[in-house]
């Protein structure tokens, strides 16, 4: 899903009273088709030139065939039959500009704004008591056809007019002249379809739908609108509703912990910030001495804000990808796999508790020191190998998916230890799986949402590439090292490309394929599944 950026207010708009449902939504479906028009891929502008090649060559035979059998001059039909062909699309073009500019929903009800030229047109409001029923669809519209988009989510509202006062009757009456009125579902109801793509600032969808949950009694609200708003898109609902958050506690939410927090009901202190980004805060920290039978010991916290707006089975789901990540951390047993012995949640924050790792990611490290020779390469490669080998031992084989530089720690004593889980996944099949991961280490079948022990094999060739050369590999290629250090052994370069072959087939097959490589078959390593 497509949006464009944020407005300011139109001049004319009655401002929204104070309230945490009070909301005023941007709303202009010829600027939302107008955008997604422009994003259109190759295969659907194609789709649409022949469909409007198709659309000429049936005008010009019966421009032919008219002025052959009719006698009537080609240059009139011309002009006829262009009239009639663009008066539709100038028609739609129109009522599409002529749509509302904002919907606005309070303790009154729901109403529409149409701010265009000199004038500020408002409905009557809707009284939630005359709305029957809230629903979502996903749905695909002729002109949405028409310019190669994707379906889109629509919000479907059913309205009562049997006991409605005339002014809103008459309203409802004239929806279809804007392209709302969607359908009649019964002789004394209408229906509202709203199209979410067209909602101009992204951040006022879950307000909206909030609002409308709020203020609508429970048997009237369709609550698969949440759940289809966490499926599929160009861009999935899922990041919408995690990106969006109160306006008046964001701040709050997102600014780090100060040193000396204390969080876990007593039982952890945070130090100091070791990353942040997104929605997440590592800290180091330490174990209080609530517990006088153990020691202090120094800790790495991981901070997850979860999701204010969009009610609490958004704020579950969140909650659930957390605890998924701890607990697969728990089942693991290998030295050089993060530990994790702790999870909990406090207010809109959840914490997975970890081993502190003393050292540096590979990503940090070459950036600051540059390439690694290649017999030490080969020796770390050993032990990647090593990781991914257990990991693709377990039943069913556990894939890591984002197996980088940024998630790879050296310590001092030359071990390498594997963090971040949180894209991990463990199934029989992958056939749904969602495309997670670093485009410039992620494989082609990776791409398409089905990811196997080969992707993550496609990734640590690309990590050995990073190694070598400090530069992130081409996307979806093959890397040759050598072609950037000329010193670089032929069987090294050959190790790196097979791992990083596009194609499946080309690829190692497993870890203990890429184990019989010449450049690994002499290092004394341990069995991958040990």
């Amino acid at each position: 899903m497509k949006f464009l950026p944020a407005l300011p207010t139109p001049e004319g708009l009655p401002q929204p009273e104070k309230g945490e449902h009070e909301v005023l939504a941007l709303y202009s479906a010829y600027r939302s088709e107008k955008n997604k028009g422009r994003e259109a891929t190759r295969k659907n502008r194609k789709k649409l030139f022949l469909q409007l090649l198709g659309y000429y060559a049936v005008v010009l035979t019966l421009m032919f065939a008219i002025e052959k059998f009719m006698g009537v001059r080609s240059a009139n039909i011309s002009i006829f039959i262009l009239y009639f062909a663009l008066l539709p699309l100038l028609i739609a073009r129109l009522i599409r500009y002529l749509g509302p500019t904002a919907i606005q929903t309070g303790k009154q009800g729901l109403r529409l704004h149409w701010a265009h030229f000199f004038k500020t047109y408002s409905s009557p409001w809707i009284p939630w008591h005359n709305i029957d029923y809230a629903s979502s669809d996903i749905y695909h519209s002729l002109s949405m056809k028409f310019y190669g988009m994707d379906p889109s989510t629509s919000l479907d509202i059913t309205v009562d007019v049997s006991n409605s006062e005339k002014e809103l009757k008459d309203f409802i009456a004239k929806m279809r002249l804007f392209g709302l009125h969607h359908k009649k579902p019964t002789s004394h109801s209408r229906t509202i379809r709203l199209d979410l793509g067209s909602f101009i600032n992204p951040d006022d969808i879950p307000a909206f739908v909030a609002s409308m949950q709020h203020f609508l009694p429970q048997e009237r609200f369709d609550k698969s609108i949440s759940e289809k708003m966490t499926e599929g898109g160009d861009r999935s609902y899922t990041e919408i509703w995690l990106e969006q958050f109160d306006s008046t506690r964001a701040s709050q939410l997102l600014e780090p912990l100060p040193p000396g927090s204390i969080v876990g009901g007593g039982k952890y202190k945070v130090t100091e910030i070791l990353a942040a980004g997104g929605h997440a805060v590592t800290y180091k920290g330490e174990t209080t001495d609530t517990d006088k039978s153990s020691s202090s010991k120094t800790i790495a916290l991981k901070e997850i804000v979860l999701p204010v707006a969009g009610g609490a089975q958004i704020r579950k789901r969140a909650l659930e990808n957390v605890k998924r990540e701890a607990e697969l951390l728990q089942k693991l047993d290998h030295e050089q796999i993060v530990s994790c012995f702790d999870v909990f949640s406090e207010g809109h924050k959840a914490y997975i508790c970890l081993d502190y790792i003393d050292g540096f990611s590979l990503r940090k490290l070459i950036a600051e020191t540059g390439p690694i020779e290649e017999a030490r390469l080969l020796m770390l490669a050993g032990q990647m190998v090593d990781i991914l080998g257990y990991l693709h031992s377990q039943s069913p084989p556990l894939l890591h998916r984002d197996f980088t530089p940024d998630n790879l720690i050296l310590k001092p004593d030359g071990k390498l230890v594997l963090i971040d889980f949180n894209v991990a996944e463990q199934r029989e099949g992958f056939e749904t799986s969602t495309v997670v991961g670093k485009h410039s280490y992620i494989p082609p079948e990776q791409f398409r949402g089905k990811a196997t022990v080969q992707s993550d094999i496609y990734a640590l060739g690309c990590t050995l590439h990073w190694l070598l050369t400090a530069e992130d590999p081409e996307p979806i290629t093959a890397s040759h090292p050598r072609s950037i250090k000329g010193e670089i052994s032929s069987a090294t370069d050959d190790l790196v490309a097979r791992a990083t072959a596009p194609d499946a087939q080309a690829r190692f097959k497993s870890v203990e394929e890429l184990l019989t490589h010449e450049s690994l078959a002499e290092l004394e390593l341990e069995s991958p599944t040990s």
